[in-house]
């Protein structure tokens, strides 16, 4: 999502949860050098069934009040969804910022609307 998007999400008055992918790769160094030295905030373990394959996800959230670039305007909070299931060689993680601090049960919740 380019940083002028968030600028007008900003500007409407909304909030924003966005990932950040490969393509990104410096946010995502940056994104983990603040996990390393920030505080964890929360963290909540979710196991769902669908598709009758049970998947787990461990969220953790954490302060971003250092390290996000200013042309990220309005960052206060990295969290990272470690996902896992029934299937061990398809462990994935998510790095997702967001412009509020909430816990990680409205995390997973909002990323379920999706």
């Amino acid at each position: 999502m380019p940083k002028k998007t968030v600028k007008i999400i900003l500007d409407s008055r909304n909030d924003y949860l966005i990932e950040a992918k490969g393509n990104q790769p410096k946010l995502l160094e940056q994104l983990k050098d603040i996990v390393a030295d920030n505080t964890l905030l929360n963290t909540c373990l979710t196991q769902e069934k669908n598709r009758g394959r049970k998947e787990n996800r461990y969220h953790e959230i954490y302060d971003a009040l250092e390290g996000i670039p200013e042309c990220w305007e309005g960052v206060k909070s990295v969290i990272y969804v470690h996902r896992y299931g029934h299937r061990p060689d398809k462990k994935r993680t998510r790095v997702i910022i967001q412009n509020i601090i909430t816990t990680s049960q409205a995390v997973h919740s909002r990323m379920q609307k999706k």
